[in-house]
Formats: C-alpha cells, structure tokens, sequence
C-alpha cells in the first residue's frame, strides 16, 4: 500500500511540471484566476506584444527567442528542453522570428510569423515549446508579403492592422481595416471595423469589449529626446465597442499607450510633468485626479494595477556632442490607488536602451531595465513604503 501510494504521488508531480537540465520547471498551473484571465491583452505589462502572463508561468520574447520563468521573480530561461540544443540558433525549441506576436489560449501558446515565402502564418505550440505547428494562414485581401503585421491576442482571436506603408502610424499606410481571425483551423479572417483614423493611428489597445484606437496629430514624434520641446503630447483617442461596433471619438487630451489603463467604466492616464487624469468612458468628461511634477525626466511611462500605480521617468542628459542623452538614470515612483506617494527608487541606466516591461505577479513587481533583454529585476511589495525599497537582482 505504501508503494502505491508513493508511486500514485510520483505521477501526479510528473503530470504537474517538466523539469531538465536547462531549468526549466513548467507546466505546473496556477488555478487562482480563471483561463479567461490570462487569454485577455495584457494591459499592465505594455508589451503586450512580447510578454506573456499564463496559468504555467510568464513568457517573454527578446531577440528572436522565447524565454519562461515559472514565477516571473525567477531567472528567465529559453523556453527549450532539448538536452543536447545550445540554445543559439533556429533548430532550438525557443527560437522565433523577429516581431513575433504570442498569445494564450486553452492551454497552448499561440503566435504568428512570416514564413521563408513572405506569407503570416498562425502558429501553436505546448506550454514548454514542443509539438510547434502551423494553425493557418493569415491572408487578407491585400498581399501580406508585401505589407507589415501589426496586432494581439484577445479572447480566442489574433485582432491585427495591415499596414501597406511600414509600421503602424507611418505615413503611406493606406488600409483603414481592423481584422481578426479566429484562433481555430478552418475560419478565415473578418473585418471588425473600417474608417479612415484606422490608417492613421500609432497603437491599438483591447480591453475586455472595447478597442481603443490612438492617433497623434500634433506631427510630432514623443519618442524624439533630442527635438522634443513639451512634456507630453496630446493624443486622440477613440472606442469601438466589440458588441455592437459602435465607433466614438472620447477625447483629443489623452496620451500615448505607454501611459494610461483602462477597466469597464474609465480610463485612466498620467502626463508627464502634470499629472493625473481620469475619463469617463459614458460622458467623455476628462477630470484631474492629482497633480505630480518631477525635476527631471525626458518622459515616462505608467503601469496601473489593482493596488497601485508605478511611474518611471527617465532623466536625461548632456552628451559629448551636445545633444540631450536619453537616460542617465530611472525614477520609479510607486503611488497607491488614491494618488499617495509611497516610495521613490532610483536606478542608473549603463546603456541608452531603458526597461519598458513590468509586471505585477502577486507578490513582486517585475521589471526589465533594458527592453533588449528579458525581465532582470523585482521589487518585494512588501517593502513599499518601508524605508528599504530594493530592486533585487533575478537569479536562478
């Protein structure tokens, strides 16, 4: 009986998580929050795109390769479990093209990419990277060979932009179409909705029923640090309702993508150097909420989440040659749901390229300092407001 019993707990730790000698522990599910959770876009960590929050861990792919970490406060590690791969090159189980998009659903990871032949391809795989194969195509009406790809996950579709003239908010571009496909193997793709501000716009965010659209009118580019003469640029926003398509401009005072969150009845937004902003998504009003101005700072951008709200500024610089630098230095500010400042972190930066990701996981605050690579440090949220606030290193 005892024998049994010990090989009965056996297979059930065998069935739960997968373990080899690259570290890799997956597949054991985390039952705490619904499936349909983890299949919505991910609004909090803004790379929407790039990382991947699941019931089996978090995912995330820099330079053509996916990494996992269990836990997200765990060292993130290429997402193979071949022995005998190196983990270099595209015969690894990791490996994906440049400007992949992955997203979950039912318990596989989905994600696209353009094939030797120029054409999108949906794509599926195990949680641990094995069994990769082709879904589908994704065509459309116009030649995906000879146009880019932008789009998301959400609820059991890929929602995607055809963009004829290069990337998303490019001049040229000439398709006003949202298109989805369903995660399946047999339907083919629909369009959602069409207008001319579709072509124009520089992002698009999904939040439970509504599409929100973001287009910059003022010609000037906010990622420009060398001309960039204000503190944030005005942004049009639009909504378009998955239910009945109804399509409304909300307001021409909102801000880029990186910096604002939405839930059910409001969004919600920080401007750089000003403050706090709420819109009522019903009457379009537009109210202040709190004021907070910092010294220094070329830009930043806001991660909102249940219990607070976390801004990095980047402070910027004179360089050898005159011009202002891009970051020396990152500011995290952490402020609780009603606007209190909690704490203050402050963290050079070695290189120009500055973290962009981050992550709530429950208990820390994940955070990738350069964008380049996987995430490389969390906070503790129990140390908030204690005094000893620490970005911790992630390891093994």
């Amino acid at each position: 009986m005892n024998f049994l019993l010990a090989l009965l707990l056996l297979l059930s730790v065998m069935l739960t998580s997968c373990v080899n000698s690259n570290g890799l522990n997956i597949l054991r599910r985390d039952r705490s929050k619904p499936d349909e959770y983890y299949s919505s876009m991910n609004q909090g960590g803004q790379l929407a795109t790039s990382y991947l929050d699941t019931p089996y861990g978090k995912y995330q792919i820099i330079g053509g390769f996916i990494y996992y970490s269990q836990y997200g406060n765990t060292e993130f590690t290429k997402l193979c479990i071949k022995t005998d791969c190196d983990h270099m090159y595209s015969e690894c189980d990791a490996f994906v093209v440049d400007n992949t998009r992955i997203g979950y659903y039912k318990g596989k990871i989905y994600f696209t990419e353009f094939a030797n032949d120029l054409t999108l391809k949906l794509l599926y795989m195990d949680m641990d990277g094995r069994n990769r194969e082709v879904l589908k195509p994704i065509t459309t009406d116009i030649p995906m060979a000879t146009s880019m790809n932008d789009g998301c996950f959400h609820d059991g579709y890929y929602y995607f932009l055809v963009t004829e003239g290069g990337g998303i908010g490019n001049i040229g571009n000439k398709d006003d179409n949202l298109y989805r496909i369903k995660l399946d193997s047999k339907s083919e793709y629909e369009k959602v909705f069409n207008d001319d501000v579709i072509s124009e716009i520089s992002m698009f965010t999904i939040v439970e029923d509504n599409v929100f659209f973001y287009l910059n009118k003022t010609g000037i580019n906010p990622n420009d640090y060398y001309n960039l003469k204000t503190d944030y640029i005005d942004f049009d926003l639009y909504m378009l309702s998955l239910k009945d398509n109804e399509f409304q401009h909300m307001t021409d005072k909102w801000v880029d993508y990186t910096n604002c969150y939405y839930d059910s009845d409001k969004g919600y937004c920080y401007k750089h150097n000003d403050g706090f902003y709420t819109l009522d998504l019903a009457t379009k009003e537009i109210t202040k909420t709190a004021d907070f101005k910092v010294e220094i700072g070329w830009r930043s951008t806001t991660h909102y989440y249940t219990d607070n709200i976390y801004v990095i500024t980047y402070e910027n610089i004179k360089g050898d040659q005159g011009y202002d630098q891009p970051a020396k230095s990152q500011t995290l500010y952490i402020f609780d749901r009603q606007y209190k400042l909690l704490d203050t972190f402050t963290t050079e930066v070695k290189q120009a390229p500055v973290g962009c990701m981050m992550e709530d996981t429950g208990d820390y605050i994940v955070i990738s300092t350069d964008y380049r690579k996987p995430a490389d440090y969390y906070i503790d949220k129990s140390e908030i407001g204690t005094g000893n606030l620490m970005f911790h290193k992630i390891e093994d």
